[in-house]
């Protein structure tokens, strides 16, 4: 209904391409608003208020943040915050790419180290590295670019811990399984 509620107010949304205006992006109970203006903005928060009196809910001012993402000369000397979330991945004016691999880097680590003693046979390394590692990666791998080292670096680590356990990001390890059978098609794919 709040999503409905701003998107027939196109004069405040954000004209995107010649037959298509934005109002907001919308994912469960989280609604980023994107107005052309500051009026337009403070608009929209009038029919955000106007929505909570009529259903009772509640606008959480302290975790919201307001970006400007060309802003206006004369507002130059608002303090901007550097960059915002929209489902856990940073805007900013300023590029953000470097810090997202940065975290995802750490992330991937912590995940090994959280999860190694769960582990113990190859079948079982594979499924934690699958759900508990890398699941974490998708969702942020779709919104930027990874260099091919770090991808290298990544993958070497994948097999280090899928085929010896290892979760230490210098850690060294034998291969102990014959290059053959990782390349070759499981009968239960």
């Amino acid at each position: 209904p709040l999503g409905n509620l701003l998107r027939s107010h196109e004069e405040f949304g954000v004209c995107l391409t010649e037959d298509h205006t934005s109002t907001g992006v919308f994912f469960a109970d989280d609604t980023t608003l994107l107005g052309g203006s500051i009026a337009s903005v403070q608009a929209q928060l009038e029919l955000v208020e106007e929505y909570c009196k009529g259903s009772g809910a509640k606008l959480n001012l302290g975790k919201s943040n307001l970006m400007a993402l060309n802003p206006e000369p004369d507002l130059s000397s608002a303090p901007w915050p550097e960059s915002v979330k929209f489902l856990g991945i940073p805007f900013s004016q300023s590029p953000v790419n470097d810090d997202i691999v940065n975290f995802l880097e750490q992330r991937f680590y912590d995940g090994f180290k959280m999860w190694y003693r769960r582990a113990r046979t190859l079948r079982g390394r594979l499924l934690v590295a699958q759900t508990m590692v890398l699941s974490r990666l998708w969702h942020y791998t779709q919104h930027v670019s990874i260099p091919s080292s770090v991808v290298k670096r990544w993958q070497s680590m994948l097999n280090k811990f899928v085929l010896s356990r290892k979760h230490d990001r210098d850690a060294t390890h034998i291969q102990l399984i014959p290059k053959e059978f990782l390349s070759q098609a499981s009968k239960h794919n």
